[in-house]
Order: C-alpha cells, then structure tokens, then sequence
C-alpha cells in the first residue's frame, strides 16, 4: 500500500499497524509499505505525528490512502515518561515548551531559554562564571537543608551532567513534570520534579510541490 497526505505528498515514516495486534510496519521515503496479515477480515491502524488515524481494511490490492491533518488539540500528543500519549489521557501536571519558543528566545544557553516560559519551573543564576549550571527548581524548595535539583532526561536517557552543556539549538522540545503521578516512573530520582529533554533529529526529504 501507499500512504500520502490529502495534497498527494508522500508520507514517510508512517506507522500500520494490524488493529488488535503488535504486528505493523513504517512506510518508506515513497509512502509504500508491506505488511502480510492472514485474511481480508483484518484491519490496518493507520496513524502519523500531526495527522489523525485512521484504520482501514486490510485487502490485498495496492491500496492509497490519504491521510488528514489533526486539528483537535485533545488529539495532540503529550511526552510522558518513557513514551508519549494523548493530551486527553493525561492527568499528571506536566508544562511543555515548544519548538517555536526555544527557537525564538535570543539565548545563549538552555536555562536562559526557559526562564518564565514554563509555569512552575524556577530558573535562576547560581554564579557569574561561563557555563555555569542554572539553579532549577520545580514548584519551589522541597527541604531547606537539600532543596534538590530536577533529574534531567535527554531523549529517554536520565543526564548527569551540566544543563548549559547542551545547545539550545538542539533542543525541539522541553517538557516539566511536576507532580508524583507525572514523575512516578522515575521513583526517588524524580522526587525534585523532572525535565524531559527531546532533541531535534533529521527528517527525511521530500518531493517538492509547485
């Protein structure tokens, strides 16, 4: 099969996947994809970052669908830990800043990116030395003896070292969870509150329109 968008443009990257099942593929840089399923009763879950699923009969011909941009803001996705689920399904308290405020802010590290752009993310200079890491405190301090410091997570991956170590401009996107049924995955190294960190990645090309 071939999965495009509603202009006709290629979609790559696509998820299919056999409803009811683990079984599924990802188109390719053409939109094609293959998938065997055992009989013409199956359904195929089609779904893409930015478009709305939709789930189609699984036949045997070359089938084209088109896929619809997601306009419903319920339907966009959240990053949680260890994956990602609908906005809608989300009860933890969770601040995301985005790709176009990370990209706008005339910064010179990511602690300055997100001073005042994350509601409950307190972010202050703890010295005057270059690269120094930012003082971060989410929802103010837990003790007065140990305030203690957000566990940062870059890309799934818990990060030890310095904040400002990391370009901004390799930063896409920044989620805060702050409260326990946001940041339970994690256990006691996300008593403080945690940062997810999602970095920017290569998209492949595609066919210019006119």
């Amino acid at each position: 099969g071939r999965i495009t968008a509603d202009n006709g443009e290629a979609l790559a990257g696509v998820s299919v996947v056999l409803k009811g099942t683990e079984t599924g593929t990802t188109t390719d840089a053409q939109g094609r994809y293959t998938l065997d399923v055992a009989g013409d009763t199956s359904v195929l879950v089609v779904c893409a970052v930015g478009y709305a699923c939709r789930e189609l009969p699984a036949r045997r011909d070359n089938l084209t669908t088109a896929l619809h941009p997601e306009t419903l803001a319920r339907h966009t996705r959240q990053v949680v830990g260890y994956g990602t689920e609908l906005k809608s399904q989300v009860t933890g308290a969770i601040a995301s800043v985005g790709d176009a405020q990370l990209r706008d802010a005339p910064v010179a590290n990511i602690g300055q990116a997100l001073q005042g752009r994350a509601p409950g993310l307190s972010v202050a200079s703890a010295g005057t030395a270059p690269g120094q890491n930012p003082v971060l405190r989410i929802r103010g301090n837990r003790s007065f003896l140990d305030p203690g410091d957000p566990l940062l997570v870059v890309d799934g991956v818990p990060f030890d070292g310095n904040l400002n170590d990391l370009n901004p401009d390799d930063i896409a996107t920044v989620d805060v969870l702050k409260d326990a049924s946001a940041t339970a995955v994690y256990g006691g190294r996300g008593a403080n509150g945690v940062l997810l960190l999602t970095t920017r990645r290569g998209r492949p090309l595609r066919r210019p329109t006119f």
